[in-house]
């Protein structure tokens, strides 16, 4: 029988941290998951780290971690791909 992880979000906490704490308990690697989704690396990785949203990704990241997606990124799916700012500040 398999054991059901959870953590609870420290108030202090921030999400991103609280989302790869998770996956490191899980030991869910983020090559695991880009292979999984025929994705580069780096998109998992710019996901956790906040300079990128993809629901495809979190979507993905949520279900690994059998939680709803509310549960894991606190806020609603969003609808495509949105990345945060690039280097030059453009959006």
């Amino acid at each position: 029988m398999e054991k059901e992880l959870y953590l609870q979000l420290p108030k202090n906490a921030d999400r991103l941290t609280y989302v790869r704490g998770l996956l490191a308990v899980h030991q869910i690697k983020s090559r695991s998951i880009a292979k999984g989704l025929s994705v580069h690396e780096t998109a998992v990785s710019r996901v956790l780290h906040g300079s990128m949203k993809s629901r495809r990704i979190q979507e993905a990241i949520a279900g690994l971690l059998n939680m709803t997606y509310r549960d894991v990124w606190g806020e609603p799916a969003q609808a495509d791909s949105i990345f945060n700012r690039n280097r030059r500040g453009r959006q």
